[in-house]
This record gives structure tokens, sequence and C-alpha cells, in this order.
């Protein structure tokens, strides 16, 4: 490569490093013992290429693309971003993953199943352990993972976007959309659920011997507790305070409002 007369150049023992500069290019290259880096910057593209004894990481950015390919010893990961296009291939020892997104029917890979239409994306990806399952429409993107003890789901459209993660001891739901966010944490003994929207929060965590409620509202916030042996409620309004304590030989009943308290 024929390189301009005011690109400086500089080597070291273990280091040499190329810095070629013109006016609408930059080019970097840094090649050690075990790594070599290459830097390629026009007015429109940005190379980099790093490569080591057991890594190849290569980003290719123009004003429409975007390149990413890592190799090492077991992955290769390919992400291919046009206006139109968006591509992810990703293959280890024992997996296989494939994102496409067009807008024409894609070749399927080995063990893989792809359907794409004007308006739908399918894609399943069935290795020996994981099946994968992408769907992507002009307003829904949906994703299911399914391993031997995990189940991952995402759902993500205009206004909503849901998380499901499913393992031997724990599912995690997540919906989001304009004014609700929820999420459900399911373990071996904890059950959690936040349910987010403009004017309401509730919040339910469940473990083997306790029960929490919180309903948050513009003007009401809601409390249940509950044990073994004890249950606990609180309610608040604008103007009324409400507290139930239940044991196992006891009851207690507070009601407080703007003038008045009571206790029963």
């Amino acid at each position: 490569m024929e390189l301009p007369r005011s690109a400086p150049v500089v080597s070291s023992v273990s280091n040499i490093y190329l810095i070629v500069g013109s006016i609408s290019n930059n080019y970097l290259i840094v090649s050690s013992e075990s790594n070599i880096y290459l830097i390629v910057s026009t007015v429109f593209n940005i190379y980099l290429i790093v490569s080591s004894v057991s890594n190849i990481y290569l980003i290719v950015s123009s004003v429409s693309n975007i390149y990413l390919i890592v190799s090492s010893v077991s992955n290769i990961y390919l992400i291919v971003s046009s206006v139109s296009n968006i591509y992810l291939i990703v293959s280890t020892v024992s997996n296989i993953y494939l994102i496409v997104s067009s807008l024409s029917m894609s070749r399927p890979a080995p063990n893989t199943r792809t359907v794409s239409s004007v308006s739908n994306i399918y894609l399943i990806v069935s290795t020996v352990s994981n099946i994968y399952l992408i769907v992507s429409t002009l307003s829904n993107i949906y994703l299911i993972v399914n391993t031997v003890s995990n189940i991952y789901l995402i759902a993500s459209s205009v206004s909503n976007i849901y998380l499901i993660v499913s393992s031997v001891s724990n599912i995690y739901l997540i919906v989001s959309t304009v004014s609700y966010i929820y999420i459900i944490v399911s373990s071996v003994s904890n059950i959690y659920l936040i349910v987010s929207s403009v004017s309401n929060i509730y919040l339910i965590v469940s473990s083997v011997s306790n029960i929490y409620l919180i309903v948050s509202t513009v003007s009401n916030i809601y409390l249940i507790v509950s044990a073994v042996s004890n249950i606990y409620l609180i309610v608040s309004t604008v103007s009324n305070i409400y507290l139930i304590v239940s044991s196992v030989s006891n009851i207690y009943l507070i009601v407080s409002t703007v003038s008045n308290i009571y206790l029963i």
C-alpha cells in the first residue's frame, strides 16, 4: 500500500504502529507479537479489524451499513445492518443463532427454519439443547429461547415489551406498555409482581411464609403482608388510613380519617 509522504511511521522492538493520514482517510495499524489492529476511517466509513491468537474482530460502518464479525476458537459472530436488513449469525460448537430481517424470503441455515414476508419475520433456530424463536413484524418483535432449563420470551411491539425468563427455579415476566410496566419473578420460594402504570404501582412478593402486596395509585396506597401467623393490611387514601394486623391471638384495626382515629 502506497502511503502519503506526510504519514508518520513509528516502529519499536515489539510493536509496529502505522498511521496514514490524508484529507479524507485515516488509517491506523498496530501490530504486536499476538495482535494486529487495523482502523480505517474515511468520510463515510469506519473499519476496525482486531486479530489475535484466537479472535478476529471486524467492524465496518458506512452510511447505511454496519458489519461486525467476531471469530474466536469456538464462536463466529456476524452482524450486518443496512437500511432495510439486519442479519445476526452466531455459531458456536453446540449453538447456531440466526436473526434475519428483510423484506423477502431468506434461505434457512442447517437445523434452522426461517420464514420472512413483507410484514412478518419468523426465525426458529434449533440446536441439540436450544430452541430459539424470533418473530418480527412491523410493530412486534418476539424472542423465545428454550434450553434444557431456561425459557426466554421477549415480545416488543410499538407499545408493549414482554420478557419471560423461566429456569429451573425462576420465572421472570416484564411487560412494558406506554403506561404500564409489569415485573413477575417466580422462584422456588418467591413470587414478585410489580405493575406500574400512570397512576398505579402494584407489588406482590410471595415466599414460603410471606405474601406482600403494595398497590399505589394517585390517591391510594395499599399494603398487604401475609405470613404464617400474621396478616397486615395498610390502606391509605387521601383522607383515610386503615391498618389491620391479625396474628394467632390478636386482631388489630386502626382507622384514621382527617378528624377521627379508631382502634379496635
